[in-house]
């Protein structure tokens, strides 16, 4: 592997463009690109390119209103922020990430339309109330770590 894979990056509207183009998605125009941030509904920002992106910061998603399905799985994030502008989101896979306080749960409670979230491999999973705290502070979720609630 080598050492600019290692390195640590900032989501950018570069990497958000070229994960459009890779993943297909167009706006209203067929083009693939940012200018229609409305048409896009999933971004995943996760396993690409046979190596992980090493995001560490949540940033640069404002445009994207109507996203629903956003996949950060496998990166370096410690804090879930930067998502306000997403009140559409319905599933959030942040798995495999570096999150370890439980007040990131609480900064999901704002959306009202989130069913499924992966928290899985996250250090916050080793807290011994974590799956009772995350449901008792998102009732409304369906999915929990590949889990239907009950």
């Amino acid at each position: 592997m080598s050492r600019e894979q290692d390195e640590p990056k900032v989501m950018d509207e570069e990497m958000l463009q070229q994960a459009i183009v890779e993943q297909g998605l167009q706006g209203q125009s067929g083009q693939k690109t940012l200018a229609e941030p409305e048409g896009v509904y999933q971004l995943r920002l996760d396993f690409r390119n046979l190596s992980f992106n090493n995001i560490e910061v949540i940033e640069g998603l404002d445009s994207l209103v109507k996203l629903q399905d956003l996949s950060l799985f496998n990166n370096r994030i410690s804090v879930i922020e930067n998502l306000d502008a997403l009140q559409n989101l319905n599933i959030l896979s942040i798995g495999n990430n570096s999150i370890a306080q439980l007040d990131n749960v609480l900064y999901l409670k704002q959306f009202k339309n989130l069913r499924t979230l992966n928290l899985a491999g996250n250090p916050i999973c080793d807290e011994e109330d974590f799956k009772t705290f995350v449901t008792a502070k998102l009732p409304d979720l369906v999915y929990l770590d590949y889990r239907r609630q009950e």
